[in-house]
């Protein structure tokens, strides 16, 4: 699969199989997320509900025949502090198969326009992708992903989470919207 016969829309109710089947790789398989156990559709769905209740994109990405193949949305950042209101933390998830694929840079190429936008009040000034430094397992690719964005490495904690029997390092990456 490639970008060229892929499109990005908001994601809808119907799309949460998909989603939940998506998630449900990265919790087992991966330290992309912390999660061990991958969450039932419902609270999938109503995460997705809190997202969009706060103004904030939800997407995803179709191929060809309208599959969903990954997802991205943008949530608040440290939600229970007012003072990081324009500031927003970013998750991305593609189907295993479909990684380097272009994909994720077209959802995150228009997760960046639509917090861009100046439609959320207060308006969004600092993007936070936090990224999983696993050297073993799956999403080695991750920070490069970032890098190529230009997200700028802003902080490193050392082995902070604990999955597959093995100590996992997180880095913070910034991307400070244009406004």
């Amino acid at each position: 699969m490639s970008a060229t016969n892929a499109r990005v829309r908001d994601a809808t109710e119907a799309d949460f199989d998909a989603i939940t089947a998506i998630y449900g790789f990265y919790c087992q398989r991966s330290a992309a997320t912390f999660e061990v156990e991958p969450p039932a559709r419902d609270t999938m769905y109503a995460r997705f509900a809190a997202v969009k209740s706060k103004r904030l994109p939800y997407l995803v990405v179709l191929g060809e025949d309208d599959a969903v193949l990954g997802y991205a949305y943008a949530s608040e950042f440290r939600s229970e502090r007012t003072a990081y209101a324009h500031s927003v933390e970013i998750s991305i998830y593609i189907r295993p198969e479909c990684t380097r694929a272009g994909l994720g840079k077209m959802l995150m190429t228009r997760l960046l326009e639509e917090l861009r936008d100046g439609q959320h009040e207060p308006p969004i000034r600092e993007v936070i992708a936090v990224v999983a430094e696993d050297e073993v397992g799956l999403g080695k690719g991750v920070e490069e992903f970032y890098k190529y964005l230009e997200f700028k490495r802003v902080g490193h904690l050392k082995d902070v989470g604990r999955k597959f029997e093995r100590y996992i390092s997180v880095s913070f990456y910034q991307f400070r919207l244009v406004l």
